[in-house]
Parts: structure tokens; C-alpha cells; sequence
């Protein structure tokens, strides 16, 4: 499995960003139990899996890097739970499928988010949620991503979902571990000036092997301090503090 930087894979990625994506999936716990779910962007498999170890129903899960999906056809396939390849923009499924729709750090990549909930929502039954996540562009990782279309503040996010018919809710997965917070600064700070801030660079540079940007990291600058699920929260208030935006984007029954 190719990792460019956006992609996680269990075992190979070792940054807290495995650890905030188990953290996202933990959280639909409340909406996914006995339910019958599609996982947008699944990448390598571990979260749709997840989610049947959540109790979900059946989980139908799609992404459009045959890879990815090749990978997690061979890590994760499992009763209850299928692998497709398939474009977020053209979803294969008939309208009012499914009880939950969820996708995480997907929207930042598309060109037209818009198009992108009317089809998440297309396929969501009646009364059914729709759970999305998305960088906070106002804090310290917003622009340090070439891979990103587009991101999103707090209000920005919100008013995508104002549409009639639909009830929508704001949370923000923050970090509590402070030393944490203020290495990650640093990091991103001395990265976006390592880059220039210029996309080229930073794709060039996420095209290296994670093993060794962490051993070019741990010879410049001190190793982050140690992460664990439960230094991740995820809340309705304090928003502009959150790392993620995550919103619950509720159907109406008529």
C-alpha cells in the first residue's frame, strides 16, 4: 500500500491522525448501532470495519483508489461488509438506502461540495443522518495539505448544510493533551516554512516513506509526545479550538 500523506494505513502510519480517525468513527457509536451504514472515501478499510464492530447492520463502503479499496478487500473484507470502487460525486446505490451515511476528510478534497451532500443525502433514508468531518481551516494544520481542494471554517462548514429539510448540528474534535498541541504547532509552523508554502513541494515531500521523514524529524526536532484515544474530545462548544469540524446533518421524515 502507497502512502502519499493522505492516506492512513494501521501499522504503517504511526501520527496521531490514525488515532483522531478511530476517535471519528467511535463517535457515530450513538447513530450506527443496528443500522445500516455507507462509509464515503473508506480509504484502507480500518473505520468501515470499525463500524460493524460498532454493532452496525451492514456496511457498504466505497472509495475511488482501486488500491485502497484493494487493500482493505484483502485486510478487512468480512460478513456485512463490502468494499467498492466508486466516485463520491456519482454514489452506486438508489436513492433512500441507508440509515446512516457517514464520511470523514473527504469533502476537503472535492471541487463541489454542494453536488457532494445532495448525493450523500440522495441515498439517506428519510429520518436517516448524515455524519461529515473536515479539517478546521483556522487552526494550525489549515493550507498544509496539497492535497486539499478546498477548507472550511466553522461558519463555512455550517452553511453548506442550509437546506431546507434538513436539521444540522456542529461538533469539533479537539486534542486535551497541551504538550501535544504546542509540538504540533511547531511542527506545522517549521513545515509550512521547510515548503514555502508551495503545493509542489509538499507533494513532492509527502511522496517520502514515512519511515524516513520520521527519522529526518527526530534528527531536527525533539519526538512528539505520546497520544491516546482518550486525549481526544469531541464537543458542541469551543468550535474555533477544534482540530476537525465534524457535522450531523439530520433527514426529515416528510
Amino acid at each position: 500500500m502507497t502512502l502519499n500523506g493522505e492516506r492512513l494505513v494501521p501499522n504503517k502510519t504511526t501520527d496521531s491522525f490514525y488515532l483522531e480517525h478511530i476517535h471519528l468513527y467511535q463517535f457515530t457509536e450513538q447513530f450506527v448501532s443496528g443500522k445500516t451504514v455507507l462509509d464515503i472515501g473508506c480509504g484502507t478499510g480500518y473505520g468501515s470495519a470499525k463500524l460493524l464492530d460498532l454493532d452496525a447492520k451492514r456496511v457498504e463502503a466505497i472509495d475511488r483508489d482501486k488500491e485502497a479499496v484493494a487493500y482493505a478487500e484483502r485486510r478487512y473484507k468480512r460478513n456485512k461488509l463490502t468494499f467498492r470502487v466508486a466516485d463520491a460525486l456519482a454514489i452506486p446505490f438508489k436513492k433512500e438506502m441507508f440509515d446512516v451515511v457517514i464520511s470523514f476528510e473527504v469533502i476537503e478534497h472535492i471541487k463541489d461540495p454542494h453536488i457532494f451532500i445532495q448525493e450523500a443525502m440522495r441515498v439517506l433514508k428519510k429520518g436517516g443522518v448524515f455524519i461529515c468531518s473536515t479539517p478546521n481551516q483556522l487552526q494550525y494544520r489549515g493550507g498544509t495539505s496539497p492535497y486539499h481542494t478546498i477548507e472550511f471554517t466553522p461558519p463555512e462548514f455550517s452553511s453548506l448544510f442550509g437546506h431546507a429539510g434538513y436539521s444540522f448540528q456542529l461538533f469539533g474534535q479537539q486534542i486535551t493533551n497541551q504538550p501535544v498541541i504546542r509540538a504540533q504547532k511547531e511542527y506545522f509552523t517549521r513545515y509550512q516554512a521547510l515548503t514555502f508554502k508551495n503545493t509542489a513541494v509538499k507533494k513532492l515531500l509527502h511522496r517520502i516513506p514515512s519511515s524516513w521523514k520520521t527519522k529526518i524529524y527526530l534528527s531536527l526536532w525533539k519526538d512528539l509526545p505520546p497520544l491516546t484515544e482518550k486525549d481526544f474530545l469531541i464537543t458542541n462548544s469551543h468550535i474555533q479550538n477544534a482540530v476537525t469540524l465534524i457535522g450531523v446533518c439530520k433527514k426529515q421524515k416528510s
